[in-house]
């Protein structure tokens, strides 16, 4: 029988005693808490060996060739990094309760992952509305990984999901954490298969993944930790090429990590139709670096805001829908990508420069173009004086001819002042009128006194 054939009934694990089921259930609690003092020792001990960027979500990843802390003897590769996301998603995503979640798994850890059985559950991972602990599991597990051209290997481990409590020494600050850890072991159920089926049996310790809540909301700390026994008579350390190896196989997965969470946040943004965003084409700056549009700027479209974005301020992205047999490629602003709440340049005053307040609109608002509509009546018939912000305030300099618009300033409604307490004066009205792409910088701010001929004049 090949040993892709191979399931949970080829193997003959016999029920375990409670003394047995305690001492693995210990042995995995050893060894997370070691694989944490790993993630969390080496970045103040261990020099930094690599530094990668995902130029997608701009995020960087160091690496660093670390010794165990148990056994000191044996070297492995250590690798940090931030991601957006919580603690639930994060236990979620290793919780491979489904063939979805497994396929998931193995395009983004891509651990060439061709066969796994679980041997024994030792703790039935509970669901979160229980009272009891729902990110808490345990169990022995047997996989194969291969990739292509090279000899299967096959891993017997401890499989073990943990919440914990991070003290953070210098600050004292307590954060929530959570683990997954996975520890070799030898079972007598689950022998070495390498005389029988060919297999290399590999051998990892005190390895895995650590995620800690950082001082950013909304942010984890994100630490891989892989620490590989060598096999009997190859050499204890690693040499520099399968250093070098493993740096480049862990800075892509240990980035596209976060990949994963975007795409998810992305695919709700897919349900509104692009005929609420205003045209790209009728938008002369970049709505996130300001940048002009010219003939020689590629000017792209927001697919989750409808921003107009330049190239520098975008990224393209495949979204695998349900609904869809191949993957979509959309374009998506960095702020959208990032999470980050949206931004607007503050205003620069100067001498001889007039400054026109405006306010501005949420970013979930101005996506719909009824908004416009409601905004523009409610401001005409509004006698309150705007609040001016730092952040709502765009600069018209009639010196130098120049005009600053943003996507959603030709929606938007006039605005107007209020009455002015002039003496002899019944109405007094102030009128700025709407920067539109047809007026010349000479007439880019001009002012309209109505007077009321019936009202008397007071002599000064």
């Amino acid at each position: 029988m090949p040993w892709r054939d191979l399931n949970k009934g080829s193997f003959n694990c016999a029920p375990l005693t409670e003394e047995a089921r305690d001492m693995l259930i210990n042995e995995a609690k050893i060894a997370c808490k070691y694989l944490i003092v790993n993630a969390t020792t080496a970045t103040d001990t261990t020099p930094v060996d690599k530094v990668a960027v995902n130029e997608k979500t701009g995020r960087h990843a160091t690496f660093r060739k670390i010794k165990d802390t148990v056994d000191p003897k044996l070297e492995g590769v250590h690798a940090y990094t931030r991601v957006r996301a919580t603690i639930e998603d994060v236990a979620d995503f290793f919780h491979l309760n489904t063939p979805i979640k497994l396929e998931n798994y193995d395009r983004v850890m891509r651990d060439w992952v061709v066969k796994l059985t679980t041997l024994y559950t030792l703790i039935e991972r509970s669901d979160r509305g229980s009272t009891t602990k729902p990110l808490y599991s345990c169990g022995v597990i047997w996989k194969v990984t291969k990739v292509t051209g090279t000899q299967p290997r096959d891993l017997c481990l401890l499989d073990y999901h943990d919440e914990f409590t991070y003290v953070d020494q210098n600050t004292g600050e307590a954060r929530r954490g959570w683990a997954r850890c996975i520890h070799s072991i030898k079972l007598s159920c689950c022998p070495d298969l390498n005389p029988r089926y060919g297999l290399l049996r590999t051998t990892v310790v005190r390895s895995g993944h650590v995620f800690i809540e950082s001082s950013e909301p909304g942010e984890l700390d994100y630490y891989k930790v892989h620490i590989t026994v060598p096999p009997r008579g190859s050499v204890n350390q690693f040499t520099q090429l399968i250093y070098r190896t493993m740096l480049k196989f862990y800075s892509s997965t240990v980035l596209h990590f976060e990949e994963h969470f975007i795409r998810e946040r992305i695919k709700p943004m897919l349900d509104l139709p692009v005929s609420r965003f205003q045209h790209k084409l009728k938008t002369d700056y970049c709505a996130q670096c300001f940048t002009r549009f010219t003939w020689m700027t590629t000017c792209r479209q927001c697919r989750g805001c409808g921003d107009a974005v330049c190239q520098k301020c975008s990224s393209k992205w495949s979204i695998l829908l349900d609904t869809h047999k191949h993957a979509i490629k959309v374009d998506m602003c960095r702020q959208c990508v990032t999470g980050e709440t949206k931004r607007r340049r503050p205003a620069q005053p100067k001498s001889g420069a007039a400054s026109i307040i405006m306010g501005t609109t949420p970013r979930s608002a101005y996506m719909h173009v009824d908004f416009y509509a409601q905004s523009e009546g409610s401001a005409r018939s509004s006698s309150a004086p705007v609040e001016p912000t730092t952040d709502t305030i765009y600069e018209s300099n009639s010196e130098k001819g120049e005009r600053n618009t943003s996507p959603q300033d030709k929606s938007e409604s006039r605005p107007q002042c209020g009455k002015a307490p002039v003496a002899g004066l019944e109405k007094f009205d102030l009128v700025v009128p709407w920067l539109e792409p047809t007026i010349s910088p000479s007439d880019i701010l001009q002012e309209r006194l109505t007077f009321d001929s019936s009202a008397p004049v007071q002599a000064s």
